[in-house]
């Protein structure tokens, strides 16, 4: 699959303002959700694949993730990678968190974990505009894909917490997302009070996105219905072109 998307900056003053036109502009239901992602990178970076790959691959009569598996453990032959583990978090614990510090809640470990992959942002070029976006991605919704990772020698490298608005219009959604920094001393499945957490950044991102299949015809499509947003938009939301270096999630060898 494909990650086709647009980006601009949204400041903390202006979110109720930028909420309102999203949801007036999409005409639909605003969803207000928490996720916590964790960023994995192998202990070794000069490892290739999963190191257990034969072993997952014996569940293939049992376990429907195993190609999506297979398909990843290709893909880190090549090059390994940062990936990440999204999991929701429900807004009654969000809100438990700050009312309690002694006894935080904690994620309840069968909930579903989803593991996400995405390459480096293609290059601009006549056929892509240098604020549009496009990556292959793939996403595999296995609830055991945290344990997977551990038992294929991957480390915890962060823990972030993230915050969206999230819209939907057809084949594009539109999210405005805010993150915080989790302090390492928080248990790792403990969810901590977010009003005393440090902010990624002091505003929020929109993105707007589409997911489509790696086929040209429906890769182009995509990018017409951003180019159409960007015009509709015009004068509220800037979307601007970025480093794509900054979305640069592979693991590179020490010199």
């Amino acid at each position: 699959m494909y990650e086709i998307f647009a980006t601009a900056v949204v400041q903390n003053d202006d979110i109720l303002k930028a909420r309102a036109i999203l949801a007036g502009v999409t005409k639909s239901q605003e969803y207000h959700r928490f996720m916590r992602i964790q960023h994995f990178e192998p202990q070794d970076p000069s490892t290739r694949g999963l190191p257990a790959i034969k072993e997952i691959q014996k569940e293939r009569n049992t376990n429907p993730h195993v190609p999506a598996w297979v398909e990843l453990n290709a893909i880190l032959l090549k090059q390994q990678y940062t990936v990440r583990i999204h999991t929701k978090v429900n807004m009654d614990e969000v809100e438990g968190a700050k009312n309690d510090s002694a006894n935080r809640p904690v994620i309840p470990p069968t909930r579903v974990r989803v593991l996400k992959w995405c390459e480096m942002p293609d290059p601009p070029s006549q056929h892509l505009a240098p604020w549009i976006s496009q990556r292959r991605a793939l996403d595999i919704l296995d609830p055991r894909a945290e344990n997977i990772l551990l038992a294929n020698r991957y480390q915890r490298t962060s823990n972030v917490y993230e915050e969206s608005y999230d819209y939907r219009s057809g084949k594009l959604t539109y999210s405005l997302t805010k993150q915080w920094l989790i302090d390492p001393s928080v248990g790792t499945d403990e969810i901590p009070n977010l009003a005393t957490a440090d902010e990624f950044a002091p505003f929020w991102l929109l993105h707007v996105r589409a997911v489509v299949e790696s086929k040209a015809e429906a890769m182009q499509q995509a990018i017409a219905r951003l180019a159409a947003v960007r015009e509709e938009l015009m004068g509220v939301f800037e979307f601007k072109a970025f480093d794509r270096r900054a979305l640069d999630t592979r693991c590179m060898l020490p010199a």
